[in-house]
């Protein structure tokens, strides 16, 4: 759980000061998704903030990075990235947005080959946008 304070600075780290005039909106925000996360998928066994990845692909390139947040639970595990966009909720199922949802498929597939190939079961792969309350599943 993060304090308000730093709240705050991630805040101001992303300009959102204008959008974002109260940190306790992105804390609500935060415990909507665990509340969420809890009612759809049960609780967590483990959680994962920034999880680390290697992954080899079928054609030989090997991939790093980190996954934002993985939810476990004793029936697999729940991806998911946070998305820092701060306009429109049309703009997330607009396919001709920049900022559609469905653009992040390959990355989360990604993941996903990850964690299977870790011997992980993956449940579900979400988006999440804080800053306009929005969870989407890819």
């Amino acid at each position: 759980n993060r304090t308000e304070q730093e709240i705050s600075n991630m805040i101001k780290n992303y300009g959102f000061e204008k959008i974002v005039t109260n940190p306790t909106d992105i804390k609500n925000s935060w415990e909507g998704l665990i509340e969420f996360l809890k009612e759809k998928y049960g609780e967590a066994i483990k959680q994962y903030h920034e999880l680390p990845f290697k992954h080899k692909l079928q054609t030989g390139q090997i991939v790093t990075g980190s996954m934002d947040f993985v939810w476990e639970t004793s029936k697999g595990c729940v991806l998911v990235d946070y998305k820092t966009f701060p306009g429109d909720k049309e703009d997330l199922i607009d396919e001709n947005s920049e900022y559609f949802v469905g653009k992040y498929k390959g990355q989360m597939d990604c993941y996903e080959n990850a964690l299977t190939a870790g011997g992980k079961k993956v449940l579900a792969k979400l988006l999440f946008y804080p800053v306009v309350g929005v969870i989407s599943e890819i």
